[in-house]
């Protein structure tokens, strides 16, 4: 079987790189190189979100199995493409307390490692309420999109190119994936899924005397890069949809992460982009209800780190051995009915 995947990020670099372990034909078209969600994006693996504090969608299952992809990619390329890390998160006022009391008693964290954290100053922040304190995973997703890319090289085909409805280059393919992000949004065989795409702004910034071993998250959430150096995230736009840096942004998170620390901060970078969400928070694939040689594997949104090796491993296995789409993902819950 000879497989083209379009979209060189992390949906199509993870779906490649499960491919390619099945031993399947497979190019990749990409216009390398672009601003994308999945080059911009932090790669922060957070098992615990929203403002509920509940787990991830899955994360008793994707969390773990991430953290064991990432490794063997790390293993088989030799690339550094994740990091431990612990991740302390205020809780804002006394209901946060008690929803995380809550799930505790319930038993929704008990595959994790959480602990609380009492009220106090903790290094230098105000935690009037007290934190939480998780295990976290930094992915660098551009050192992880270089190493995949270069296997796709080694064992496949990569074709820096465009592609569209009319055209796909390449040689001819039995199957088509398209996971082209955002994009799709505009494109007319998949835009009537409902997505909702939305622009997100992060920073480089340096912070004098400043040098925690964990992510700090309130408000703003703060990954150390180490000599002082984090990376500050993230903005949420639904209106202003595309990748030009813009100056008020960079001030709304500096003006949080100041008011979190009460340090100055030194902007290094800004980059921004637009990430593929859809309506119901939930990355969807399956074949095109018109042409079933077409597939799609988009909407990772915020998640895509933690989501793209586990939804990967699922769509190979709908592709290959037949396996039905999970129902929350599946792109028919979309069809008229």
């Amino acid at each position: 079987m000879r497989i083209t995947i379009v979209g060189a990020g992390l949906a199509g670099c993870w779906l490649a790189w499960r491919l390619l372990d099945r031993g399947i034909d497979v190019t990749v078209v990409d216009p390398l190189p672009s601003v994308s969600s999945s080059t911009v994006a932090a790669g922060l693996i957070n098992p615990i979100t929203g403002p509920r504090f509940q787990t991830t969608w899955k994360g008793a299952l994707v969390v773990p199995l991430a953290e064991q992809a990432y490794g063997a990619v790390a293993r088989s390329t030799g690339a550094t493409v994740m990091r431990s890390l612990r991740l302390r998160r205020l809780l804002r006022d006394a209901d946060s307390v008690r929803r995380v009391q809550q799930r505790q008693e319930q038993g929704e964290y008990d595959w994790l490692d959480v602990h609380t954290l009492p009220a106090g100053s903790m290094d230098g922040v105000d935690a009037a309420h007290g934190a939480i304190d998780v295990p976290a995973l930094a992915i660098n997703t551009e050192a992880f999109l270089h190493a995949v890319r270069s296997r796709i090289r080694a064992e496949g085909t990569m074709l820096e190119s465009h592609a569209d409805a009319t055209i796909v280059p390449g040689p001819p393919a039995d199957i088509v994936v398209w996971c082209m992000g955002w994009h799709a949004a505009t494109d007319p065989r998949w835009s009537w899924i409902p997505f909702a795409p939305v622009r997100g702004d992060i920073l480089d910034v340096y912070i004098p005397g400043y040098d925690i071993p964990y992510i700090l998250t309130g408000g703003v959430w703060l990954i150390p890069m180490g000599n002082c150096q984090y990376r500050l995230g993230s903005t949420y736009d639904w209106e202003a949809l595309h990748t030009t840096p813009l100056p008020e942004k960079a001030e709304e998170l500096l003006v949080k992460a100041q008011a979190l620390i009460r340090r100055p901060l030194t902007v290094l970078n800004h980059k921004a982009a637009v990430r593929p969400a859809i309506l119901t928070r939930r990355p969807v694939i399956g074949a095109h209800p018109d042409n079933p040689r077409h597939w799609i594997f988009n909407g990772l949104g915020t998640k895509g780190a933690v989501l793209a090796p586990w939804m990967s491993a699922h769509l190979t296995e709908c592709i290959l051995d037949g396996a039905e789409p999970d129902p929350e993902t599946t792109i028919s819950q979309y069809l008229p009915r």
